[in-house]
């Protein structure tokens, strides 16, 4: 009987860390889907840093704005 229960307790010990590591990789695909569309919405494929030039007169900041 002891040995039915050990392993019953190892399947659902089993089941909810399969879930953990499904729930940790749906975070991190829509982190990564929210990333994309900053980078998007900012024109850029990748994130910068830094001054960004204004204009052909001197640096600015790129300022976003939600529409």
């Amino acid at each position: 009987m002891a040995d039915v229960l050990g392993v019953l307790a190892l399947n659902q010990a089993q089941y909810q860390q399969q879930m953990s590591i499904a729930l940790l990789k749906q975070n991190l695909d829509a982190q990564d889907q929210v990333t994309q569309l900053v980078a998007q919405a900012a024109g850029t494929a990748a994130p910068t840093s830094g001054d960004q030039p204004l204009n052909a007169s001197g640096p600015g900041q790129i300022v976003n704005t939600l529409a």
